[in-house]
């Protein structure tokens, strides 16, 4: 005797037509979770202290990650092989298939990359503390800041939204400008301290 078993069927066609342009119900899901998702997060980042307009600018490539994660997670369990082979139909979303866990991981990523600082210190205070750990010599840990802190900054000025912002010469910004200073002082010190460190390292030439 075969098991009772509960179906429900959904009739609804899952494709339907505006004039000569074919829409996707998954795809007006997808539209209204955005447009949801949005309504809430970038009221709560406002209140947090985030401007509305750099959360919008995080929010959209947030969301343009986590179209582009979910469908090439979707083509990693899928069958590799038949994307691989097959490239044109890697970002096909028209033909449907998406996975959540990849929009997960690659949306994260993109919002870990975008966040302002954070990310760039965690590794300068990586270096350093490898540095420390090394036993480098008084001074070194310091100096190596002074560089590598700079070089963190020019960067991060030219991924920033330029919204009140100005550039200021050479198509720099102000904190550009002031970390190439501090470069011109931070740079030579760290020269010359691994030259000193060096020559201190080298055994002494015995005396005739």
């Amino acid at each position: 005797m075969s098991p009772l078993v509960a179906i429900i069927k959904i009739s609804i066609d899952p494709v339907f037509h505006i004039g000569p342009l074919t829409v996707h119900w998954y795809g007006v899901g997808y539209a209204v979770a955005i447009l949801v998702g949005l309504q809430v997060a970038l009221p709560y980042a406002e209140r947090h202290g985030v401007p509305r307009a750099k959360a919008s600018w995080i929010a959209f490539w947030a969301v343009i990650a986590g179209l582009i994660g979910g469908r090439l997670f979707y083509d990693l369990q899928s069958g590799a092989l038949y994307y691989i082979t097959h490239p044109a139909q890697i970002l096909a979303f028209w033909n449907g298939g998406m996975a959540f866990f990849g929009a997960i991981f690659l949306a994260s990523a993109t919002i870990l990359f975008l966040a302002y600082e954070a990310l760039a210190i965690l590794v300068v205070l990586a270096i350093l503390v490898f540095l420390r750990r090394r036993g480098v010599p008084d001074g070194w840990v310091g100096i190596s800041y002074m560089v590598l802190y700079p070089i963190t900054q020019i960067g991060l000025f030219f991924l920033r939204n330029p919204v009140n912002v100005p550039v200021i010469a050479f198509g720099l910004k102000q904190a550009q400008l002031t970390s190439l200073g501090v470069l011109v002082i931070g740079g030579p010190l760290l020269i010359f301290a691994w030259f000193r460190t060096r020559r201190s390292s080298e055994p002494a030439v015995p005396q005739l």
